[in-house]
Protein backbone atom coordinates (compact mmCIF):
# COMPACT_ATOMS: atom_id res chain seq x y z
CA UNK A 1 0.00 0.00 0.00
CA UNK A 2 2.93 2.57 0.76
CA UNK A 3 3.74 2.57 -2.87
CA UNK A 4 0.34 2.96 -3.85
CA UNK A 5 -0.08 6.10 -1.57
CA UNK A 6 3.24 7.10 -2.84
CA UNK A 7 2.04 7.12 -6.64
CA UNK A 8 -1.17 9.44 -5.31
CA UNK A 9 1.32 12.26 -3.72
CA UNK A 10 2.18 11.43 -0.69
CA UNK A 11 5.84 11.75 0.41
CA UNK A 12 7.89 8.49 1.11
CA UNK A 13 8.62 10.04 4.45
CA UNK A 14 5.58 10.85 5.95
CA UNK A 15 4.65 7.03 5.60
CA UNK A 16 5.09 5.41 8.46
CA UNK A 17 4.68 1.33 7.87
CA UNK A 18 3.35 -0.59 10.82
CA UNK A 19 4.83 -4.47 10.37
CA UNK A 20 4.37 -6.04 13.87
CA UNK A 21 0.67 -6.96 13.34
CA UNK A 22 -0.59 -10.12 12.50
CA UNK A 23 -4.41 -9.74 12.91
CA UNK A 24 -7.16 -7.01 13.66
CA UNK A 25 -6.19 -6.90 17.63
CA UNK A 26 -2.71 -6.62 17.17
CA UNK A 27 -3.18 -3.78 14.45
CA UNK A 28 -5.77 -2.03 16.73
CA UNK A 29 -2.81 -2.90 20.06
CA UNK A 30 0.08 -1.56 17.73
CA UNK A 31 -1.79 1.72 16.23
CA UNK A 32 -2.49 2.44 20.13
CA UNK A 33 1.23 2.44 20.78
CA UNK A 34 2.10 4.28 17.54
CA UNK A 35 -0.69 7.14 18.82
CA UNK A 36 0.70 7.71 22.04
CA UNK A 37 4.23 7.93 20.80
CA UNK A 38 4.03 9.67 18.08
CA UNK A 39 1.12 12.17 19.58
CA UNK A 40 -1.82 11.69 17.30
CA UNK A 41 -4.78 13.02 18.68
CA UNK A 42 -7.55 11.80 15.92
CA UNK A 43 -6.87 8.50 14.31
CA UNK A 44 -9.00 7.38 11.36
CA UNK A 45 -8.91 3.39 10.77
CA UNK A 46 -10.04 3.00 6.88
CA UNK A 47 -11.48 -0.23 7.26
CA UNK A 48 -14.03 -2.80 5.03
CA UNK A 49 -17.42 -2.55 5.46
CA UNK A 50 -17.89 -6.05 6.56
CA UNK A 51 -14.76 -5.65 8.93
CA UNK A 52 -16.16 -2.31 10.28
CA UNK A 53 -18.60 -3.59 12.76
CA UNK A 54 -16.66 -6.08 14.30
CA UNK A 55 -13.37 -4.15 14.39
CA UNK A 56 -15.51 -1.41 16.17
CA UNK A 57 -16.53 -3.89 19.14
CA UNK A 58 -13.09 -5.41 18.95
CA UNK A 59 -11.97 -1.59 19.76
CA UNK A 60 -14.50 -1.36 22.49
CA UNK A 61 -13.25 -4.04 24.18
CA UNK A 62 -9.48 -4.41 23.46
CA UNK A 63 -7.74 -4.31 26.67
CA UNK A 64 -9.76 -7.65 27.97
CA UNK A 65 -8.78 -9.02 24.42
CA UNK A 66 -4.89 -8.19 24.97
CA UNK A 67 -2.23 -10.38 27.34
CA UNK A 68 -2.72 -8.36 30.82
CA UNK A 69 1.06 -8.80 30.96
CA UNK A 70 1.70 -7.00 28.22
CA UNK A 71 2.62 -3.67 29.72
CA UNK A 72 3.62 -1.41 27.03
CA UNK A 73 0.06 -2.05 25.46
CA UNK A 74 -1.85 -1.08 29.06
CA UNK A 75 0.72 1.91 29.23
CA UNK A 76 0.17 3.27 25.87
CA UNK A 77 -3.58 2.74 26.24
CA UNK A 78 -4.14 4.00 29.47
CA UNK A 79 -2.06 7.10 27.79
CA UNK A 80 -4.18 7.50 24.66
CA UNK A 81 -7.69 7.74 26.86
CA UNK A 82 -5.89 9.74 29.38
CA UNK A 83 -5.00 12.39 26.67
CA UNK A 84 -8.60 12.18 25.70
CA UNK A 85 -7.59 10.71 22.25
CA UNK A 86 -9.86 9.70 19.27
CA UNK A 87 -10.55 6.52 16.88
CA UNK A 88 -12.85 6.17 14.31
CA UNK A 89 -13.51 3.64 11.91
CA UNK A 90 -14.29 4.31 8.31
CA UNK A 91 -15.50 2.38 5.81
CA UNK A 92 -13.45 2.09 3.04
CA UNK A 93 -16.24 1.49 0.09
CA UNK A 94 -17.73 5.02 1.48
CA UNK A 95 -14.11 6.60 0.60
CA UNK A 96 -14.77 5.14 -2.70
CA UNK A 97 -18.25 6.20 -3.57
CA UNK A 98 -17.20 9.56 -2.70
CA UNK A 99 -14.07 9.23 -4.97
CA UNK A 100 -16.14 8.38 -8.20
CA UNK A 101 -19.88 6.94 -8.15
CA UNK A 102 -18.60 4.77 -10.69
CA UNK A 103 -17.16 2.18 -7.60
CA UNK A 104 -21.18 1.73 -6.76
CA UNK A 105 -22.02 -1.37 -9.26
CA UNK A 106 -18.78 -2.97 -8.74
CA UNK A 107 -19.67 -3.00 -4.89
CA UNK A 108 -23.10 -4.56 -5.48
CA UNK A 109 -21.31 -7.23 -8.19
CA UNK A 110 -18.44 -8.19 -5.11
CA UNK A 111 -21.11 -8.14 -2.34
CA UNK A 112 -23.19 -10.43 -4.75
CA UNK A 113 -20.26 -13.22 -4.52
CA UNK A 114 -20.45 -16.05 -2.55
CA UNK A 115 -17.58 -14.99 -1.42
CA UNK A 116 -18.28 -11.93 0.04
CA UNK A 117 -21.28 -13.60 1.60
CA UNK A 118 -19.20 -16.51 3.26
CA UNK A 119 -17.26 -13.62 4.76
CA UNK A 120 -20.04 -11.26 6.16
CA UNK A 121 -21.50 -14.95 7.81
CA UNK A 122 -17.81 -15.19 9.44
CA UNK A 123 -17.66 -11.05 10.50
CA UNK A 124 -21.26 -12.04 12.12
CA UNK A 125 -20.26 -14.79 14.20
CA UNK A 126 -16.94 -13.18 15.08
CA UNK A 127 -19.22 -10.49 16.55
CA UNK A 128 -21.38 -13.09 18.51
CA UNK A 129 -18.59 -14.65 20.14
CA UNK A 130 -17.03 -11.25 20.87
CA UNK A 131 -20.42 -10.05 22.36
CA UNK A 132 -20.67 -13.54 24.13
CA UNK A 133 -17.30 -13.52 25.66
CA UNK A 134 -16.01 -16.09 23.59
CA UNK A 135 -13.76 -14.85 21.16
CA UNK A 136 -10.23 -16.06 20.36
CA UNK A 137 -8.26 -13.57 22.52
CA UNK A 138 -4.68 -12.13 21.16
CA UNK A 139 -2.42 -13.98 23.35
CA UNK A 140 -3.78 -17.49 22.59
CA UNK A 141 -3.10 -17.62 18.96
Amino acid sequence: YAAEIERYGVAKERILLEEKSINTITELVELVKLSVSHNWAHVAVIINDFHHDRTKKMWARLPSLVDPADREFTDAFDEFNRRGNHMIFVKAEEILLVRSPRYARLLTDVRNTEAYKAREKAEEQGIKDLEGGTYKKEDQK
